[in-house]
């Protein structure tokens, strides 16, 4: 159904794949929004488990509510599908098995009617697997009764935003956060890229031109140990061919951008020497794993020192650094694979 005509309407789009025991939340937490003006996109990814007739339950519910199946092509595909379909001024997105606070969309489009950037990200709190919409509410209002802060919100422009994105001071997730649709007018997710949202999110900031940060929640992010982020897999190298585009990209940008994109791809193949030292992969061929290796072990030896010495490093980065000059490649190797040890 289309979406009915306001000044500022709002796309909710949802890649769901095998989240039968999530969507019913996931989707309590949109029909909760304060703000009514919205549509949502409901894209099954060729789920094989009860999520497709789950979403053609819902839809009925509710006449903002649209459905669409389509064969699995993972998550980018997915959002891609969503795009494409929109019809709301503005998105969010959201992942199948969180969910948005009940303000999330009120404070995302007052932030913006305020400062006018075209991307308003908000804070997020983590709950439990099994947490519902109910207890997360209540959680929520507890931790706002704990805290009485003044914080208002931080508006920087692309640059200053992709930096401390960079810089791993702010999240760059994809959801989380409130686009005006022209944003993404020229712009997709890349299909195929597990970190999909490493690999665009400084396309879309510079896209956007400015950038707000609220410190309002308006995410809960169920911790799942069976989600990609909380599992070991080989996929997770992927990360080193995003970090190689996105520092060849900052080389055409300002010396900050450049800066702070080297201390990311180091973190990103520090990141993947310690999963790989840590865990056995019976399906990964020995001479791939030491090609991977050898690919860590080259960024890390060549960028390390630069990246310690630069002021604005994490403080992660210069300790692992340091760790490096005083004990030597194969200690340091060894005990960073003890932080991915169960």
């Amino acid at each position: 159904m289309s979406l009915e005509m306001h000044a500022q309407s709002i796309s909710v789009i949802v890649p769901l794949y095998n989240v039968e025991r999530y969507v019913c939340a996931c989707v309590e937490s949109v029909l909760a929004q304060t703000y009514p003006h919205w549509e949502l996109l409901l894209v099954d990814d060729g789920s094989t488990d009860s999520t497709p007739q789950l979403c053609d339950e819902l839809a009925t519910s509710d006449t903002r509510i649209n459905v669409f199946h389509k064969p699995n092509g993972g998550p980018s595909e997915a959002r891609n599908y969503g795009l494409d379909r929109a019809q709301g001024d503005f998105l969010v997105f959201l992942d199948g098995d969180d969910m948005l606070a009940p303000e999330a969309m009120r404070n995302l489009l007052e932030e913006y009617n305020r400062s006018e950037a075209s991307v308003v990200a908000g804070g997020f709190i983590k709950v439990r697997e099994d947490c519902a919409f109910a207890e997360a509410s209540r959680l929520l209002e507890k931790s706002r009764a704990r805290k009485e802060s003044d914080a208002t919100a931080v508006v920087d422009d692309a640059d200053e935003a992709i930096i401390e994105n960079l810089y791993q001071r702010r999240d760059h997730s994809p959801w989380g956060k409130l686009y005006r649709r022209d944003v993404w007018r020229t712009l997709r997710f890349r299909e195929g890229t597990i970190y999909e949202d490493l690999d665009i999110f400084y396309h879309v900031y510079r896209a956007a031109g400015k950038v707000a940060f609220i410190p309002a929640t308006v995410c809960f992010y169920r911790q799942r140990p069976t989600s990609f982020m909380h599992a070991f897999d080989l996929r997770r190298a992927d990360v080193l061919d995003v970090t190689d585009r996105l520092l060849e990209w900052s080389r055409r940008q300002c010396r900050e951008i450049e800066r702070a994109a080297q201390c990311r791809r180091l973190s990103a193949h520090c990141n993947i020497l310690g999963l790989l030292m840590a865990r056995s992969c019976d399906s990964l061929p020995a001479e791939k794993r030491e090609q991977i290796l050898l690919r860590c072990r080259e960024v890390i030896l060549a960028d390390g020192v630069e990246c310690a010495r630069n002021p604005l490093a994490p403080r992660k980065i210069k300790s692992a650094m340091r760790l490096l000059r005083v004990a030597g490649f194969k200690i340091f190797s060894f005990l960073l694979s003890l932080n991915y040890r169960k």
